[in-house]
């Protein structure tokens, strides 16, 4: 069973927040758009750390990517980057992209409808390389998308609880550190490949290879994408002392966005899950009226003889709305990304109840729980 549905069964057994204590760790899992508005929104300060990994974070660095930053300052200026690089008006520049990229999925539909699986994940890709890095991805099998896969397989199992005995006692870190060395080195070498080789892609093209830092003049010539944007506006707000510190910044939060957008590819486009893009086939079969209704709205606003782009937007309500609807329906990411108390809070309204973590699940109704501890990690489930 996927960890989201074993969690909506808790809500259905024991209510909308459930809390739960075992090896010294504390977790409230919140199943109610109430309670995440409530505690992620309105007490953003406080709920807006991340859980701590000591393999994956400490040992492998990955405490550096933008998702498992904490509150801080650097947090916030890869937040203020990230929202730079992805303004309505800065996306604009890679409209162009996606649609060109959506003649291609038309046209290898058409060509081989039965691969369909595989050509909606080689759009997928496709898109987030040039969006991120302006890199045009030829197949699925291309290096850059084989090697994030890679990565995040090792980060998706390192961040299961249990998965390493050091995340619940850190204090056998350095053990971890010792008997696993090879496994660490080859993962540090991982992560810094996934991170180094595409920035190293748009640096190249932007500046001459012979020109030294601080790449007074770029070229102008990488293809539109976030990276390119942030590396051609250093100096722009003052806030980074150097060029190095820049590009680190850039390094990290641009490769935090590949990283998490190729997770959110995996979601969509993996035949063992729920998926966004094939619960849309799904339902244009199970469907066939609503699937009628979109493609006449199609017709009625653009004409038969090209497809939409970003612009046609506007004319196409019941598209838009078909598409929210299948994303409600089956969410990209039904078990958010989770994150860590800064410091001890309550929550009134709501009963907690706890569900003791050992070798068994053991439910203990608590009369008047609200105290929720600095340190708990906090699960937002949205399925």
């Amino acid at each position: 069973m996927h960890p989201w549905l074993g969690l909506t069964e808790w809500k259905r057994a024991y209510g909308d927040v459930v809390y739960l204590h075992g090896l010294g760790n504390s977790v409230v899992v919140l199943n109610d758009l109430k309670a995440v508005n409530e505690l992620l929104d309105r007490k953003g300060v406080i709920y807006s750390h991340r859980p701590l990994f000591a393999v994956i974070g400490e040992l492998v660095e990955l405490d550096k990517s933008t998702p498992l930053l904490p509150c801080d300052d650097v947090w916030k200026l890869h937040r203020k980057l990230a929202r730079t690089a992805l303004s309505p008006d800065a996306i604009k520049k890679y409209h162009i992209v996606q649609e060109d990229i959506a003649a291609l999925l038309n046209k290898s539909l058409c060509d081989d409808p039965d691969d369909f699986r595989q050509t909606f994940r080689l759009a997928a890709g496709r898109i987030i390389l040039s969006v991120t890095y302006g890199i045009h991805a030829q197949s699925y099998d291309d290096d850059y998308i084989r090697m994030a896969e890679q990565a995040l397989e090792f980060i998706t199992k390192s961040m299961i609880p249990g998965a390493h005995l050091a995340d619940s006692f850190p204090i056998l870190k350095p053990l971890h550190a010792l008997f696993f060395a090879k496994k660490v080195q080859h993962d540090v070498d991982m992560v810094q490949h996934l991170l180094n080789k595409p920035l190293q892609h748009v640096k190249t093209q932007m500046f001459p290879p012979t020109d030294p830092p601080p790449y007074v003049q770029a070229l102008g010539n990488a293809p539109p994408s976030l990276t390119h944007h942030l590396l051609a506006s250093f100096g722009d707000d003052g806030e980074f002392s150097s060029r190095d510190e820049y590009e680190e910044t850039i390094r990290w939060m641009a490769g935090s966005l590949f990283g998490v957008l190729q997770l959110v590819l995996k979601r969509l486009c993996t035949a063992k899950t729920y998926s966004v893009v094939l619960t849309g086939v799904v339902a244009m079969i199970m469907y066939p009226d609503a699937q009628a209704r979109a493609q006449s709205e199609i017709d009625t606003a653009i004409g038969e003889h090209r497809l939409p782009t970003m612009k046609d937007k506007g004319s196409l309500p019941y598209v838009e709305a078909f598409i929210k609807e299948i994303m409600r329906w089956s969410p990209a990411l039904p078990l958010s990304i989770a994150r860590r108390t800064a410091q001890d809070d309550t929550y009134e309204g709501l009963l907690l109840l706890v569900v003791e973590t050992s070798l068994m699940l053991n439910p203990i109704i608590i009369p008047s729980g609200y105290h929720i501890p600095k340190g708990t990690t906090v699960l937002p489930n949205v399925w």
